[in-house]
């Protein structure tokens, strides 16, 4: 009976010999994540099934996108994102590794790693042309090319002599460059073709446009739901106040908005939006040139007859020749994106009837008294606040008619709501130099 070999020593030799499985660090798999989701040349690792891309509105705020076949995009948020890499990398890469074992905190943090580490961003256009190359929000159905538009025609002879300014403002929306400090604001009663002009943008542009309704006090979220819509229509009349108010002022002036997202993030973001009000009541605003020049207002008379069910359809068969002609419009009138051209005469009027129901208001309710110099404060008549908005209730039910004669007394009387330190030191809110009579 021969001895029973020793096999040992030759599977030891074996096992030295074999190829160890390579040592992945976290931060390695995180980096080889990292060149998938950026289409790096360099990438390693099986193809992520969804195309991603960042978009950075502010310095150092980094947002997800997704784009379709199409390069339609879309702006989705971290969960989502975490959701795909983990379904991709149980899919995919658990065969390369159980480094790639990803439940959701290291998802978390791989996105997070990706932001951080990735210093290519994109910014898609608001929309694009059928035909036209690159990412956009949003494709309209035509390719870009002029033609006879005879029912839009019709449409805009029918707004005057501002029918030219209407044309270059839908023009301006398709324009990156353009100014978005003007507005445009369509008043008229109903079934004058509002809707039907506003209802025309919002299939053009899609995603692009919102309806919006004036927010209030303690909506936090309303300017980060502005973010990435080129047009923002108010349809309500209540907004006939808004163009007077701070908020909106910010929103036109080309600043950056500070903006709140659901979860608690904060950034500031510069908005590319333009402002559309289509409203049955006209617009409160004051006489000042900066309040005027911004202003492309529009009175549209009624329809004749009675509703047309196929006009609408009929305004969109010429859809797209209708923006190519309003863009060729845009870019004639406002070769260096100055300011569109605007005939102010119907708003002045407006302005001036306005400003008189509140002068008239002024002159009979109230004295009015200039500071002299060196004079104290304290020592001049004055009304407290509680007592102003007494008497301006009686005259304005509504917030915005009140705070426009506020404004109004401002701008021409230097009155305001200040708080003064009277003669026993004491610290007081005072509207000062205006006694009611």
């Amino acid at each position: 009976m021969t001895d029973p070999v020793d096999i040992k020593p030759a599977r030891k030799k074996k096992q030295q010999n074999s190829p160890k499985p390579p040592t992945i660090t976290v931060q390695v798999a995180f980096k080889n994540i990292m060149d998938v989701l950026n289409c790096s040349q360099f990438a390693m690792l099986a193809d992520f099934p969804k195309r991603l891309y960042l978009i950075e509105p502010d310095l150092g705020t980094k947002l997800c996108i997704v784009a379709d076949e199409r390069d339609v995009v879309v702006q989705v948020d971290d969960s989502h994102v975490s959701d795909l890499l983990m379904q991709y990398s149980q899919r995919e890469l658990l065969v390369e590794h159980s480094i790639y074992q990803f439940l959701p905190d290291r998802a978390d943090s791989c996105i997070r790693y990706w932001k951080k580490s990735t210093a290519k961003t994109v910014k898609p256009a608001d929309v694009r042309w059928d035909d036209e190359p690159g990412l956009a929000y949003h494709r309209m159905p035509w390719a870009r090319e002029g033609g006879h538009t005879p029912e839009w025609d019709r449409l805009i002879e029918r707004m005057g002599i501002n029918g030219s300014s209407f044309m270059a403002f839908v023009g301006s929306i398709f324009v990156p460059e353009a100014d978005t400090q003007q507005y445009l604001y369509l008043y008229g009663e109903g079934g004058n073709g509002k809707g039907a002009i506003t209802r025309f943008l919002e299939k053009a542009l899609g995603p692009s446009f919102k309806n919006e309704m004036v927010p209030g006090k303690d909506d936090k979220f309303w300017t980060s739901g502005l973010l990435n819509k080129r047009v923002i229509n108010f349809p309500d009349s209540n907004a006939a106040g808004f163009l007077a108010s701070g908020l909106f002022k910010m929103l036109t002036g080309g600043d950056t908005v500070r903006m709140e997202l659901k979860g608690g993030k904060t950034f500031n973001a510069r908005l590319s939006s333009k402002f559309i009000f289509s409203s049955n009541e006209k617009p409160r605003i004051s006489s000042e040139q900066a309040d005027m020049r911004r202003a492309i207002y529009i009175e549209l008379p009624q329809l004749d007859g009675p509703p047309d069910p196929s006009y609408e359809s009929r305004l969109w068969s010429e859809g797209g020749a209708f923006i190519s002609n309003c863009i060729d419009a845009y870019t004639a009138m406002c070769p260096q994106h100055q300011a569109i051209d605007v005939n102010a005469d119907l708003l002045t009027a407006h302005v001036c009837t306005l400003e008189e129901e509140y002068e008239v208001f002024a002159e009979d309710q109230f004295n009015f008294y200039p500071a002299q110099p060196g004079e104290a404060p304290h020592g001049r008549p004055f009304t407290p606040p509680p007592k102003m908005q007494d008497m301006l209730k009686n005259r304005w039910n509504d917030l915005r008619g009140r705070e426009a004669f506020l404004k109004y007394i401002e701008r021409h009387h230097r009155v305001r709501r200040s708080r003064v330190r009277l003669p026993d030191a004491t610290l007081a809110w005072r509207y000062v130099g205006i006694e009611p009579k």
